[in-house]
């Protein structure tokens, strides 16, 4: 049976939209980051690939929000990821 109901279960929905959200974007910023450090082209494909999957899953949770009456967005998020990125910026194997 589902035990979770109402506001937890959209929390829970929204933080795996915004984690989503976010995993799309530090992908994107890895290849920006690392422009022109010689990096083989299938560093950058690599990459591209694991962003559309990341947006792939950010629209699944996405529409499954729409489908409970709201929007990523709607509710609180934090910005452990970005802070994360920013600590280890520069280097490609933190």
């Amino acid at each position: 049976p589902n035990r979770m109901r109402g506001r937890s279960k959209l929390a829970l929905i929204h933080s795996l939209c915004h984690a989503e959200s976010y995993a799309i974007d530090l992908m994107w910023h890895m290849m920006a980051a690392f422009h022109g450090e010689g990096m083989p082209w299938e560093f950058y494909d690599d990459w591209t690939r694991v962003a559309a999957d990341e947006a792939r899953h950010y629209s699944v949770w996405r529409g499954r929000l729409k489908e409970l009456g709201t929007d990523y967005g709607a509710m609180n998020s934090h910005r452990g990821l970005w802070e994360s990125a920013d600590d280890t910026k520069g280097d490609l194997l933190a």
